[in-house]
């Protein structure tokens, strides 16, 4: 499951919970699962951003030279991209 569609889903049965809580206005339902998803993706890119940040400063500090002339950038991209998948 990418990590749109955990959203998604979280997003999904946030609302069904908050339909138990007696929320039944469609567009309040529509506002919460939105700002439920919203919230969730703002939380991942500011955890993506400050892995950029911090792992770029070890690596920068604590590694050298990488021998097969990768650089501390594009390692740090390799790893955010795997974090899209």
């Amino acid at each position: 499951m990418s990590r749109k569609e955990n959203f998604n889903t979280q997003s999904d049965k946030y609302v069904e919970m908050r339909k138990s809580f007696g929320v039944n206005d469609p567009y309040a339902l529509n506002e919460i699962g939105e700002a439920h998803y919203q919230g969730a993706e703002y939380g991942y890119q500011y955890a993506k951003k400050r892995l950029r940040e911090v792992l770029g400063f070890e690596l920068d500090f604590n590694v050298a030279e990488f021998d097969d002339g990768v650089t501390t950038e594009s390692l740090v991209d390799k790893i955010c991209k795997r974090m899209e998948d």
